[in-house]
């Protein structure tokens, strides 16, 4: 049955593909060496976002990069990757012995900074992430790519017409109304939509009396942003019938089945994985049992809490 449980795992279809787990790991979280270390438990995941890609190779912000909160933590790694050319020579040819499918994010401000990206077009890839959205890389003084409506439609408009796989736009929370976003990504032709990246925060240093970080706004994740993913996941679904990669803040099964029962299709394990690398497993382990002592499938959870199933094309 589509989107039932089975021993040990989850069977449901995202974009044409099979999948043995509901859950994935969010793009920014895993290096392709500890992906192919084998210490992640890679079978609890039905697959994995890679680092985000720039065209040229970014080292990241300076200062402080990672720093914990109550309930979360908060990071400003600024998309630190190897570039394009080092992704497609040496990168690429690694994750061939990846276990499990992956889908390739990419950060993009402009259409012609897409067309920078035209070799994937030649590659036969399951899906790509537009990452739209990254807090601690800015588009201009206004804000997030993210947070300009015309210049998003620009941009999924002509990965459309430049890539033949499936697309998917990740949104930011830091919007007023996501849901106008996510019709946006839609009707510009986006299969899916990731909701959504991390929220901009800020952290003080009160002994020095000064911002904590250096470019003093930085991503905030974790438990204390649950609810509030949450309400954007709802608020996405009740919009659009693209599928929803759930993510921010889960943290236990009970979590990922609030996710799902919102709209996601999928739920990411993000920064829950920096505390236990093995967290999936059991929260996997717990999501099977309530499906199957409750007599439901996946694909019944999905949306459920809307009071309608609808039939979501995967």
């Amino acid at each position: 049955m589509q989107g039932g449980a089975s021993s040990g795992g989850i069977m449901l279809e995202l974009f044409g593909r099979r999948l043995s787990s509901p859950l994935f790991i969010p793009s920014g979280i895993v290096g392709v060496d500890e992906l192919l270390a084998g210490q992640l438990g890679l079978e609890d995941f039905g697959f994995v976002v890679l680092k985000t890609i720039t065209l040229k190779p970014r080292t990241g912000n300076q200062g402080v990069r990672v720093y914990d909160i109550p309930c979360g933590m908060m990071n400003s790694i600024g998309l630190a990757n190897e570039g394009m050319d080092v992704f497609m020579k040496e990168t690429l040819p690694r994750l061939e012995g990846l276990p499990i499918p992956y889908m390739v994010s990419i950060s993009v401000h402009s259409v012609d900074e897409l067309q920078g990206f035209n070799r994937l077009a030649g590659l036969d890839l399951w899906a790509i992430e537009l990452n739209l959205s990254c807090p601690n890389v800015r588009h201009n003084s206004r804000g997030l790519v993210a947070q300009d409506g015309d210049l998003i439609f620009k941009i999924i408009k002509a990965a459309r017409r430049l890539f033949n796989c499936h697309i998917v736009a990740k949104l930011s929370p830091d919007v007023a109304f996501i849901d106008e976003y996510a019709k946006l990504v839609a009707s510009a032709g986006a299969d899916g939509v990731a909701v959504a990246n991390t929220f901009q925060g800020v952290a003080i240093d009160v002994k020095s009396r000064r911002p904590v970080f250096d470019r003093v706004v930085a991503g905030v994740s974790g438990p204390a942003i649950f609810h509030l993913a949450l309400k954007r996941v709802w608020d996405v679904y009740r919009t659009v019938s693209l599928p929803i990669l759930g993510i921010g803040g889960v943290y236990c099964a009970d979590a990922a089945l609030a996710m799902a029962m919102a709209g996601a299709r999928v739920v990411g394990i993000g920064s829950f994985l920096y505390h236990r690398r093995d967290g999936a497993r059991a929260i996997l382990a717990e999501v099977v049992k309530y499906l199957e002592d409750n007599g439901l499938s996946w694909d019944e959870l999905v949306g459920v809490a809307h009071g309608v199933i609808r039939d979501k094309q995967a």
